[in-house]
Protein backbone atom coordinates (compact mmCIF):
# COMPACT_ATOMS: atom_id res chain seq x y z
CA UNK A 1 0.00 0.00 0.00
CA UNK A 2 2.51 2.06 0.92
CA UNK A 3 4.21 1.66 -2.35
CA UNK A 4 1.13 2.57 -4.09
CA UNK A 5 0.77 5.75 -2.44
CA UNK A 6 4.23 6.80 -2.97
CA UNK A 7 3.90 5.90 -7.05
CA UNK A 8 0.65 8.10 -6.78
CA UNK A 9 2.47 10.82 -5.24
CA UNK A 10 5.44 10.68 -7.24
CA UNK A 11 2.77 10.86 -10.45
CA UNK A 12 0.96 14.00 -8.96
CA UNK A 13 3.94 15.56 -8.97
CA UNK A 14 4.84 15.25 -12.32
CA UNK A 15 1.81 15.60 -13.56
CA UNK A 16 2.29 18.99 -11.26
CA UNK A 17 5.61 19.83 -13.44
CA UNK A 18 4.54 19.31 -16.68
CA UNK A 19 3.65 23.06 -17.69
CA UNK A 20 7.53 23.74 -16.84
CA UNK A 21 8.84 21.10 -18.72
CA UNK A 22 7.00 22.06 -21.92
CA UNK A 23 7.76 25.58 -21.13
CA UNK A 24 11.70 24.60 -20.76
CA UNK A 25 11.21 22.37 -23.96
CA UNK A 26 9.95 25.20 -26.11
CA UNK A 27 12.57 27.64 -24.98
CA UNK A 28 15.14 24.99 -25.87
CA UNK A 29 14.18 24.59 -29.14
CA UNK A 30 13.81 28.17 -29.29
CA UNK A 31 17.05 28.54 -28.65
CA UNK A 32 18.28 26.02 -31.28
CA UNK A 33 16.14 27.49 -34.00
CA UNK A 34 18.42 31.18 -33.14
CA UNK A 35 21.76 29.22 -33.32
CA UNK A 36 21.02 27.85 -36.59
CA UNK A 37 20.01 31.15 -37.84
CA UNK A 38 23.24 32.71 -36.67
CA UNK A 39 25.06 29.76 -37.70
CA UNK A 40 23.56 30.14 -41.66
CA UNK A 41 24.02 33.91 -41.56
CA UNK A 42 27.61 33.56 -40.61
CA UNK A 43 28.18 31.36 -43.23
CA UNK A 44 26.33 33.60 -45.90
CA UNK A 45 28.84 36.65 -44.41
CA UNK A 46 31.76 34.17 -44.64
CA UNK A 47 31.17 33.50 -48.21
CA UNK A 48 30.70 37.11 -49.07
CA UNK A 49 33.72 38.49 -48.15
CA UNK A 50 35.72 35.50 -49.89
CA UNK A 51 36.74 35.46 -53.19
CA UNK A 52 35.20 31.94 -55.30
CA UNK A 53 37.37 29.15 -55.13
CA UNK A 54 38.50 27.86 -58.47
CA UNK A 55 40.05 24.26 -58.75
CA UNK A 56 38.41 20.74 -59.17
CA UNK A 57 37.05 20.98 -55.35
CA UNK A 58 34.60 23.58 -54.14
Amino acid sequence: MEAEAKKIKDFSKDLDSLPDIIDEISREDEEKKKRHLRCVTAEQERLKSCPPRLGRHK
